[in-house]
């Protein structure tokens, strides 16, 4: 099911890092169907998975960082250790015009949006949730020229990107959430006013990278004894076999994890429960 076709990125889950690069070499690549699609040679990922990465510039925005919680900047600065006992060297770097750039993704997604769903939002309006009904209806009244001028600038602001924030790093680290994993009723707040602003913080740190389309790996903080969460190492453009190498030393001190089982009741706990 699409949301936004032109922000829309098919992308890998996996458990392992040799996973991820098994599918990735498979997806990635021309494809006669699609005249989108790169003609950029596709390495082999797997054969670089170990591909030395001592010494590679790793790229931290201090103040973007600090625009999260407290506690996910603490997860985040334990992945960065990790990092660096595995040879990677932090680097500050900036991001320039965050907030502008949430908010072209933003002129960019909801018309898209709006546009995909528009019949059926007609014609079955009732199939949707309030919350997610509120989001898609919401491009109709975004006008037409700020949706182009949003997608004519994703080139100039990509180029920028490359230019300072990558100017002295191989790639950066950002979280993925801005703040401890939400509960449901966090998030269950219908189509009311609060709803951009809630949805806003919880994509503030990957809705404008999507914007920027440049390749991001997503790994999961040590567990402990909290919930799980992850950060995003973000690489310029056609660099996931960097990424992927960066994983996979990751994955040397931090191996992957298997779901928890759910604690299991005592019978009498059942019948009081019952």
């Amino acid at each position: 099911m699409p949301l936004a076709p032109s922000l829309d990125t098919i992308g890998v889950i996996a458990r392992h890092i040799e996973d991820l690069a098994l599918t990735l070499g498979l997806l990635a690549g021309p494809d006669a169907r699609d005249p989108a699609a790169s003609h950029v040679p596709v390495p082999d990922y797997l054969a670089g998975l170990n591909a030395p990465v001592r010494g590679l510039r790793l790229g931290i925005d201090a103040a973007l960082i600090g625009q999260a919680h407290p506690e996910v900047q603490r997860l985040l600065a334990e992945v960065t250790a990790v990092l660096e006992r595995q040879g990677l060297v932090p680097r500050a770097c900036r991001f320039p015009d965050w907030q502008t750039l949430d908010h072209l993704v933003q002129l960019t997604q909801m018309p898209d949006c709006s546009a995909v769903h528009a019949a059926c939002l007609r014609t079955r309006p009732d199939d949707y949730g309030p919350q997610v009904r509120a989001r898609l209806e919401l491009g109709h009244f975004i006008p037409a020229v700020d949706h182009l001028t949003a997608l004519r600038a994703r080139g100039p602001y990509l180029q920028r990107t490359l230019a300072q924030t990558f100017k002295d790093v191989d790639i950066a680290i950002l979280p993925i959430f801005a703040d401890p994993i939400p509960s449901i009723a966090e998030l269950d707040i219908g189509g009311g006013p609060t709803l951009q602003a809630a949805m806003g913080r919880v994509v503030k740190y990957t809705r404008p990278i999507n914007y920027l389309g440049l390749p991001t790996l997503t790994l999961p903080v040590p567990r402990g004894s909290g919930l799980p969460n992850g950060i995003q190492l973000i690489g310029r453009p056609y660099s996931e076999a960097r990424l992927l190498a960066i994983g996979q030393a990751y994955q040397r001190e931090v191996p992957a994890e298997l779901a928890r089982p759910l604690a299991q009741k005592t019978p009498a706990a059942r019948q009081g429960a019952g």
